[in-house]
């Protein structure tokens, strides 16, 4: 049986968050819409920006609004559930550490950018799962700056230090 919000809907969209006891290790979730059966699309990925440290993709269909992705190369497994304002979970990593987290509807251009590119140039963009578009640049300190724009709003110009991206 499908999960549903108080008004039996289905919960969707793109969620960002931070896991915790850990300020580095951030989670990004995005539900799609569903289909005539109620079955739809969840990806979700969890990072602490080190090049040789946590990162993880869960791709996976799945009905109702609580479930489990086992990520791709399946040494790692995300619970998750959708609740009306915010998603809830537990990440267990590769260690078989079991770190729980809350993510909250993305905002201010957060979200899941599967296509991020950044090319030998410096130049990054990329679009997330929810519409919001990047485009900057990163430099050799690793600082990434530039603008995204979420859909429907107005540019905002960033920074983010390596590290925290």
């Amino acid at each position: 049986m499908a999960c549903k919000d108080g008004d039996g809907n289905l919960i969707r969209g793109e969620f960002v968050g931070q896991v915790s006891n850990n300020e580095h290790l951030l989670v990004a979730v995005f539900v799609e819409e569903p289909d005539e059966s109620g079955q739809r699309e969840a990806r979700a990925y969890v990072c602490d920006s080190d090049p040789i440290g946590v990162a993880e993709w869960f791709p996976g269909s799945v009905k109702g609004n609580a479930f489990t992705l086992n990520s791709v190369d399946g040494d790692a497994s995300i619970q998750i559930e959708l609740l009306t304002d915010l998603i809830t979970g537990i990440v267990t990593l590769p260690s078989g550490e079991m770190l729980e987290f809350e993510a909250a509807p993305s905002s201010d251009g957060g979200g899941l950018y599967k296509e991020l590119v950044i090319s030998p140039d410096g130049t990054v963009s990329g679009t997330s799962d929810g519409g919001a578009v990047l485009d900057g640049f990163i430099n050799a300190d690793g600082i990434i700056s530039g603008i995204v724009t979420p859909p429907g709003g107005e540019a905002i110009q960033f920074e983010v230090e390596r590290g925290r991206w």
